[in-house]
């Protein structure tokens, strides 16, 4: 018993590295100019998309959702004269944000491009995401998946920072592939395509991913994480996390140059 008391004394007065919650770092990400976003009706059939696509503006839409009741949502107008009642959208994913999600490259011995968008951290912990007493060897914990379509932060005093995120969040990945453990499961497309053409597409910085979807209620939601400053933070901190609810129905590759679509992933048979 004597040898164990120091050992717990040692345990007890251990200082907490989890004592206190610091602030993100604040990185500043505006667009180099404004994005020109769709308006028009999304067609799921074509081949290739208008040079320099941007897909429909996610945080436009949300505004406008937000300020409706959610029975008058569907009849509405949300971007252009497009009712999410009897049309799709389509959003481009941020791709730049997405340093650990977006893997690509060249196979040279089956002279395919990889494309491949990892979907295992893309869980959304929030509240109402939360899968009370279910089985984690048959259900995720949390339902609820997301992509990330925007984000950008405003510095609205030198100490106080707010940042927007922007997601579209979905209940359905497992349409498009069997739920697995597998840490590189995700959207994933393998192209048959020469070397040369390959290279160039990658230095580029050309490749885009899109996600198309039906919107569906309760429409939308938000979440609000407020960080007090700190020594070494020495600044206030609010993050709001703004979700666009949908059915993803389909997950385009393609070239934003040219406006080539490069692949349409769609669910599995059932």
């Amino acid at each position: 018993m004597k040898k164990l008391l120091p050992i717990l004394a040692a345990m007890i007065f251990l200082p907490s590295a989890h004592a206190v919650t610091l602030a993100p770092a604040v990185e500043i990400r505006q667009p180099s100019a404004a994005p020109m976003y769709s308006t028009a009706a999304f067609d799921r059939n074509a081949d290739t998309l208008p040079a320099h696509f941007e897909g429909h503006d996610a945080e436009a839409m949300y505004n406008a959702i937000s300020r409706l009741k959610e029975d008058a949502v569907a009849a509405t107008a949300v971007t252009g004269q497009l009712k999410p009642q009897d049309k799709l959208f389509a959003f481009s994913v941020d791709l730049e944000g997405a340093v650990n999600n977006w893997v690509r490259g060249y196979n040279k011995l089956e002279r395919r491009l990889e494309l491949r968008y990892i979907m295992s951290g893309n869980q959304v912990t929030e509240g109402w995401n939360w899968g009370h007493n279910v089985d984690p060897q048959t259900t995720d914990y949390y339902r609820y998946k997301y992509l990330p379509l925007k984000d950008y932060t405003v510095k609205k005093q030198a100490d106080d920072v707010w940042k927007y995120e922007y997601m579209v969040t979905f209940a359905n990945l497992y349409d498009f592939y069997p739920r697995t453990v597998d840490d590189d499961a995700g959207f994933v497309a393998m192209l048959p395509l020469g070397q040369d053409d390959a290279f160039k597409l990658l230095k580029s910085n050309s490749l885009r991913m899109l996600a198309v979807c039906k919107l569906t209620p309760p429409w939308h939601a938000q979440s609000s994480t407020f960080w007090k400053a700190t020594d070494t933070a020495p600044y206030d901190f609010m993050l709001k996390k703004r979700y666009l609810y949908a059915d993803l129905l389909e997950v385009w590759f393609y070239d934003y140059l040219s406006g080539k679509v490069l692949a349409k992933i769609k669910p599995l048979p059932k």
